[in-house]
């Protein structure tokens, strides 16, 4: 066993992507508008309407000033509803398809650079 290795952030990452995996198969739509400048934020959407769940990954470069993005999910029933869980964060929120659509998901990443998996599932009884 190496030492140099941190096992339990090997376990908690490859969990995560266990999590979310089935999401690359689905319904691809851009959040923003691509770029590669170093003060932008990048995020896009997979969604998997036949599973009722989908994802979000969003990205703020090294130089961007803002901590937060608000990005409006597409693709959602409206009258659904969806638990809706930041993997850093593990603190699962409920919020209606047309919420996620028209308000808006806020993503807040305090590192520069930095990332974040929000992961959304349909709520069970829809």
């Amino acid at each position: 066993r190496r030492k140099d290795l941190d096992y339990e952030m090997i376990r908690r990452v490859l969990g995560q992507w266990r999590e979310f995996a089935p999401c690359f198969l689905g319904d691809y739509y851009p959040l923003t508008a691509y770029s590669v400048a170093r003060n932008s934020w990048i995020a896009w959407q997979f969604d998997r309407p036949d599973l009722g769940m989908g994802m979000v990954q969003a990205f703020r470069r090294e130089e961007s000033p803002y901590e937060a993005l608000r990005v409006k999910l597409r693709g959602l029933v409206a009258d659904d509803r969806f638990v809706v869980t930041d993997l850093d964060r593990r603190r699962p929120v409920e919020m209606t398809g047309r919420q996620l659509a028209e308000a808006g998901l806020a993503v807040a990443i305090e590192q520069q650079p930095g990332s974040a998996v929000i992961t959304y599932r349909r709520a069970r009884g829809k």
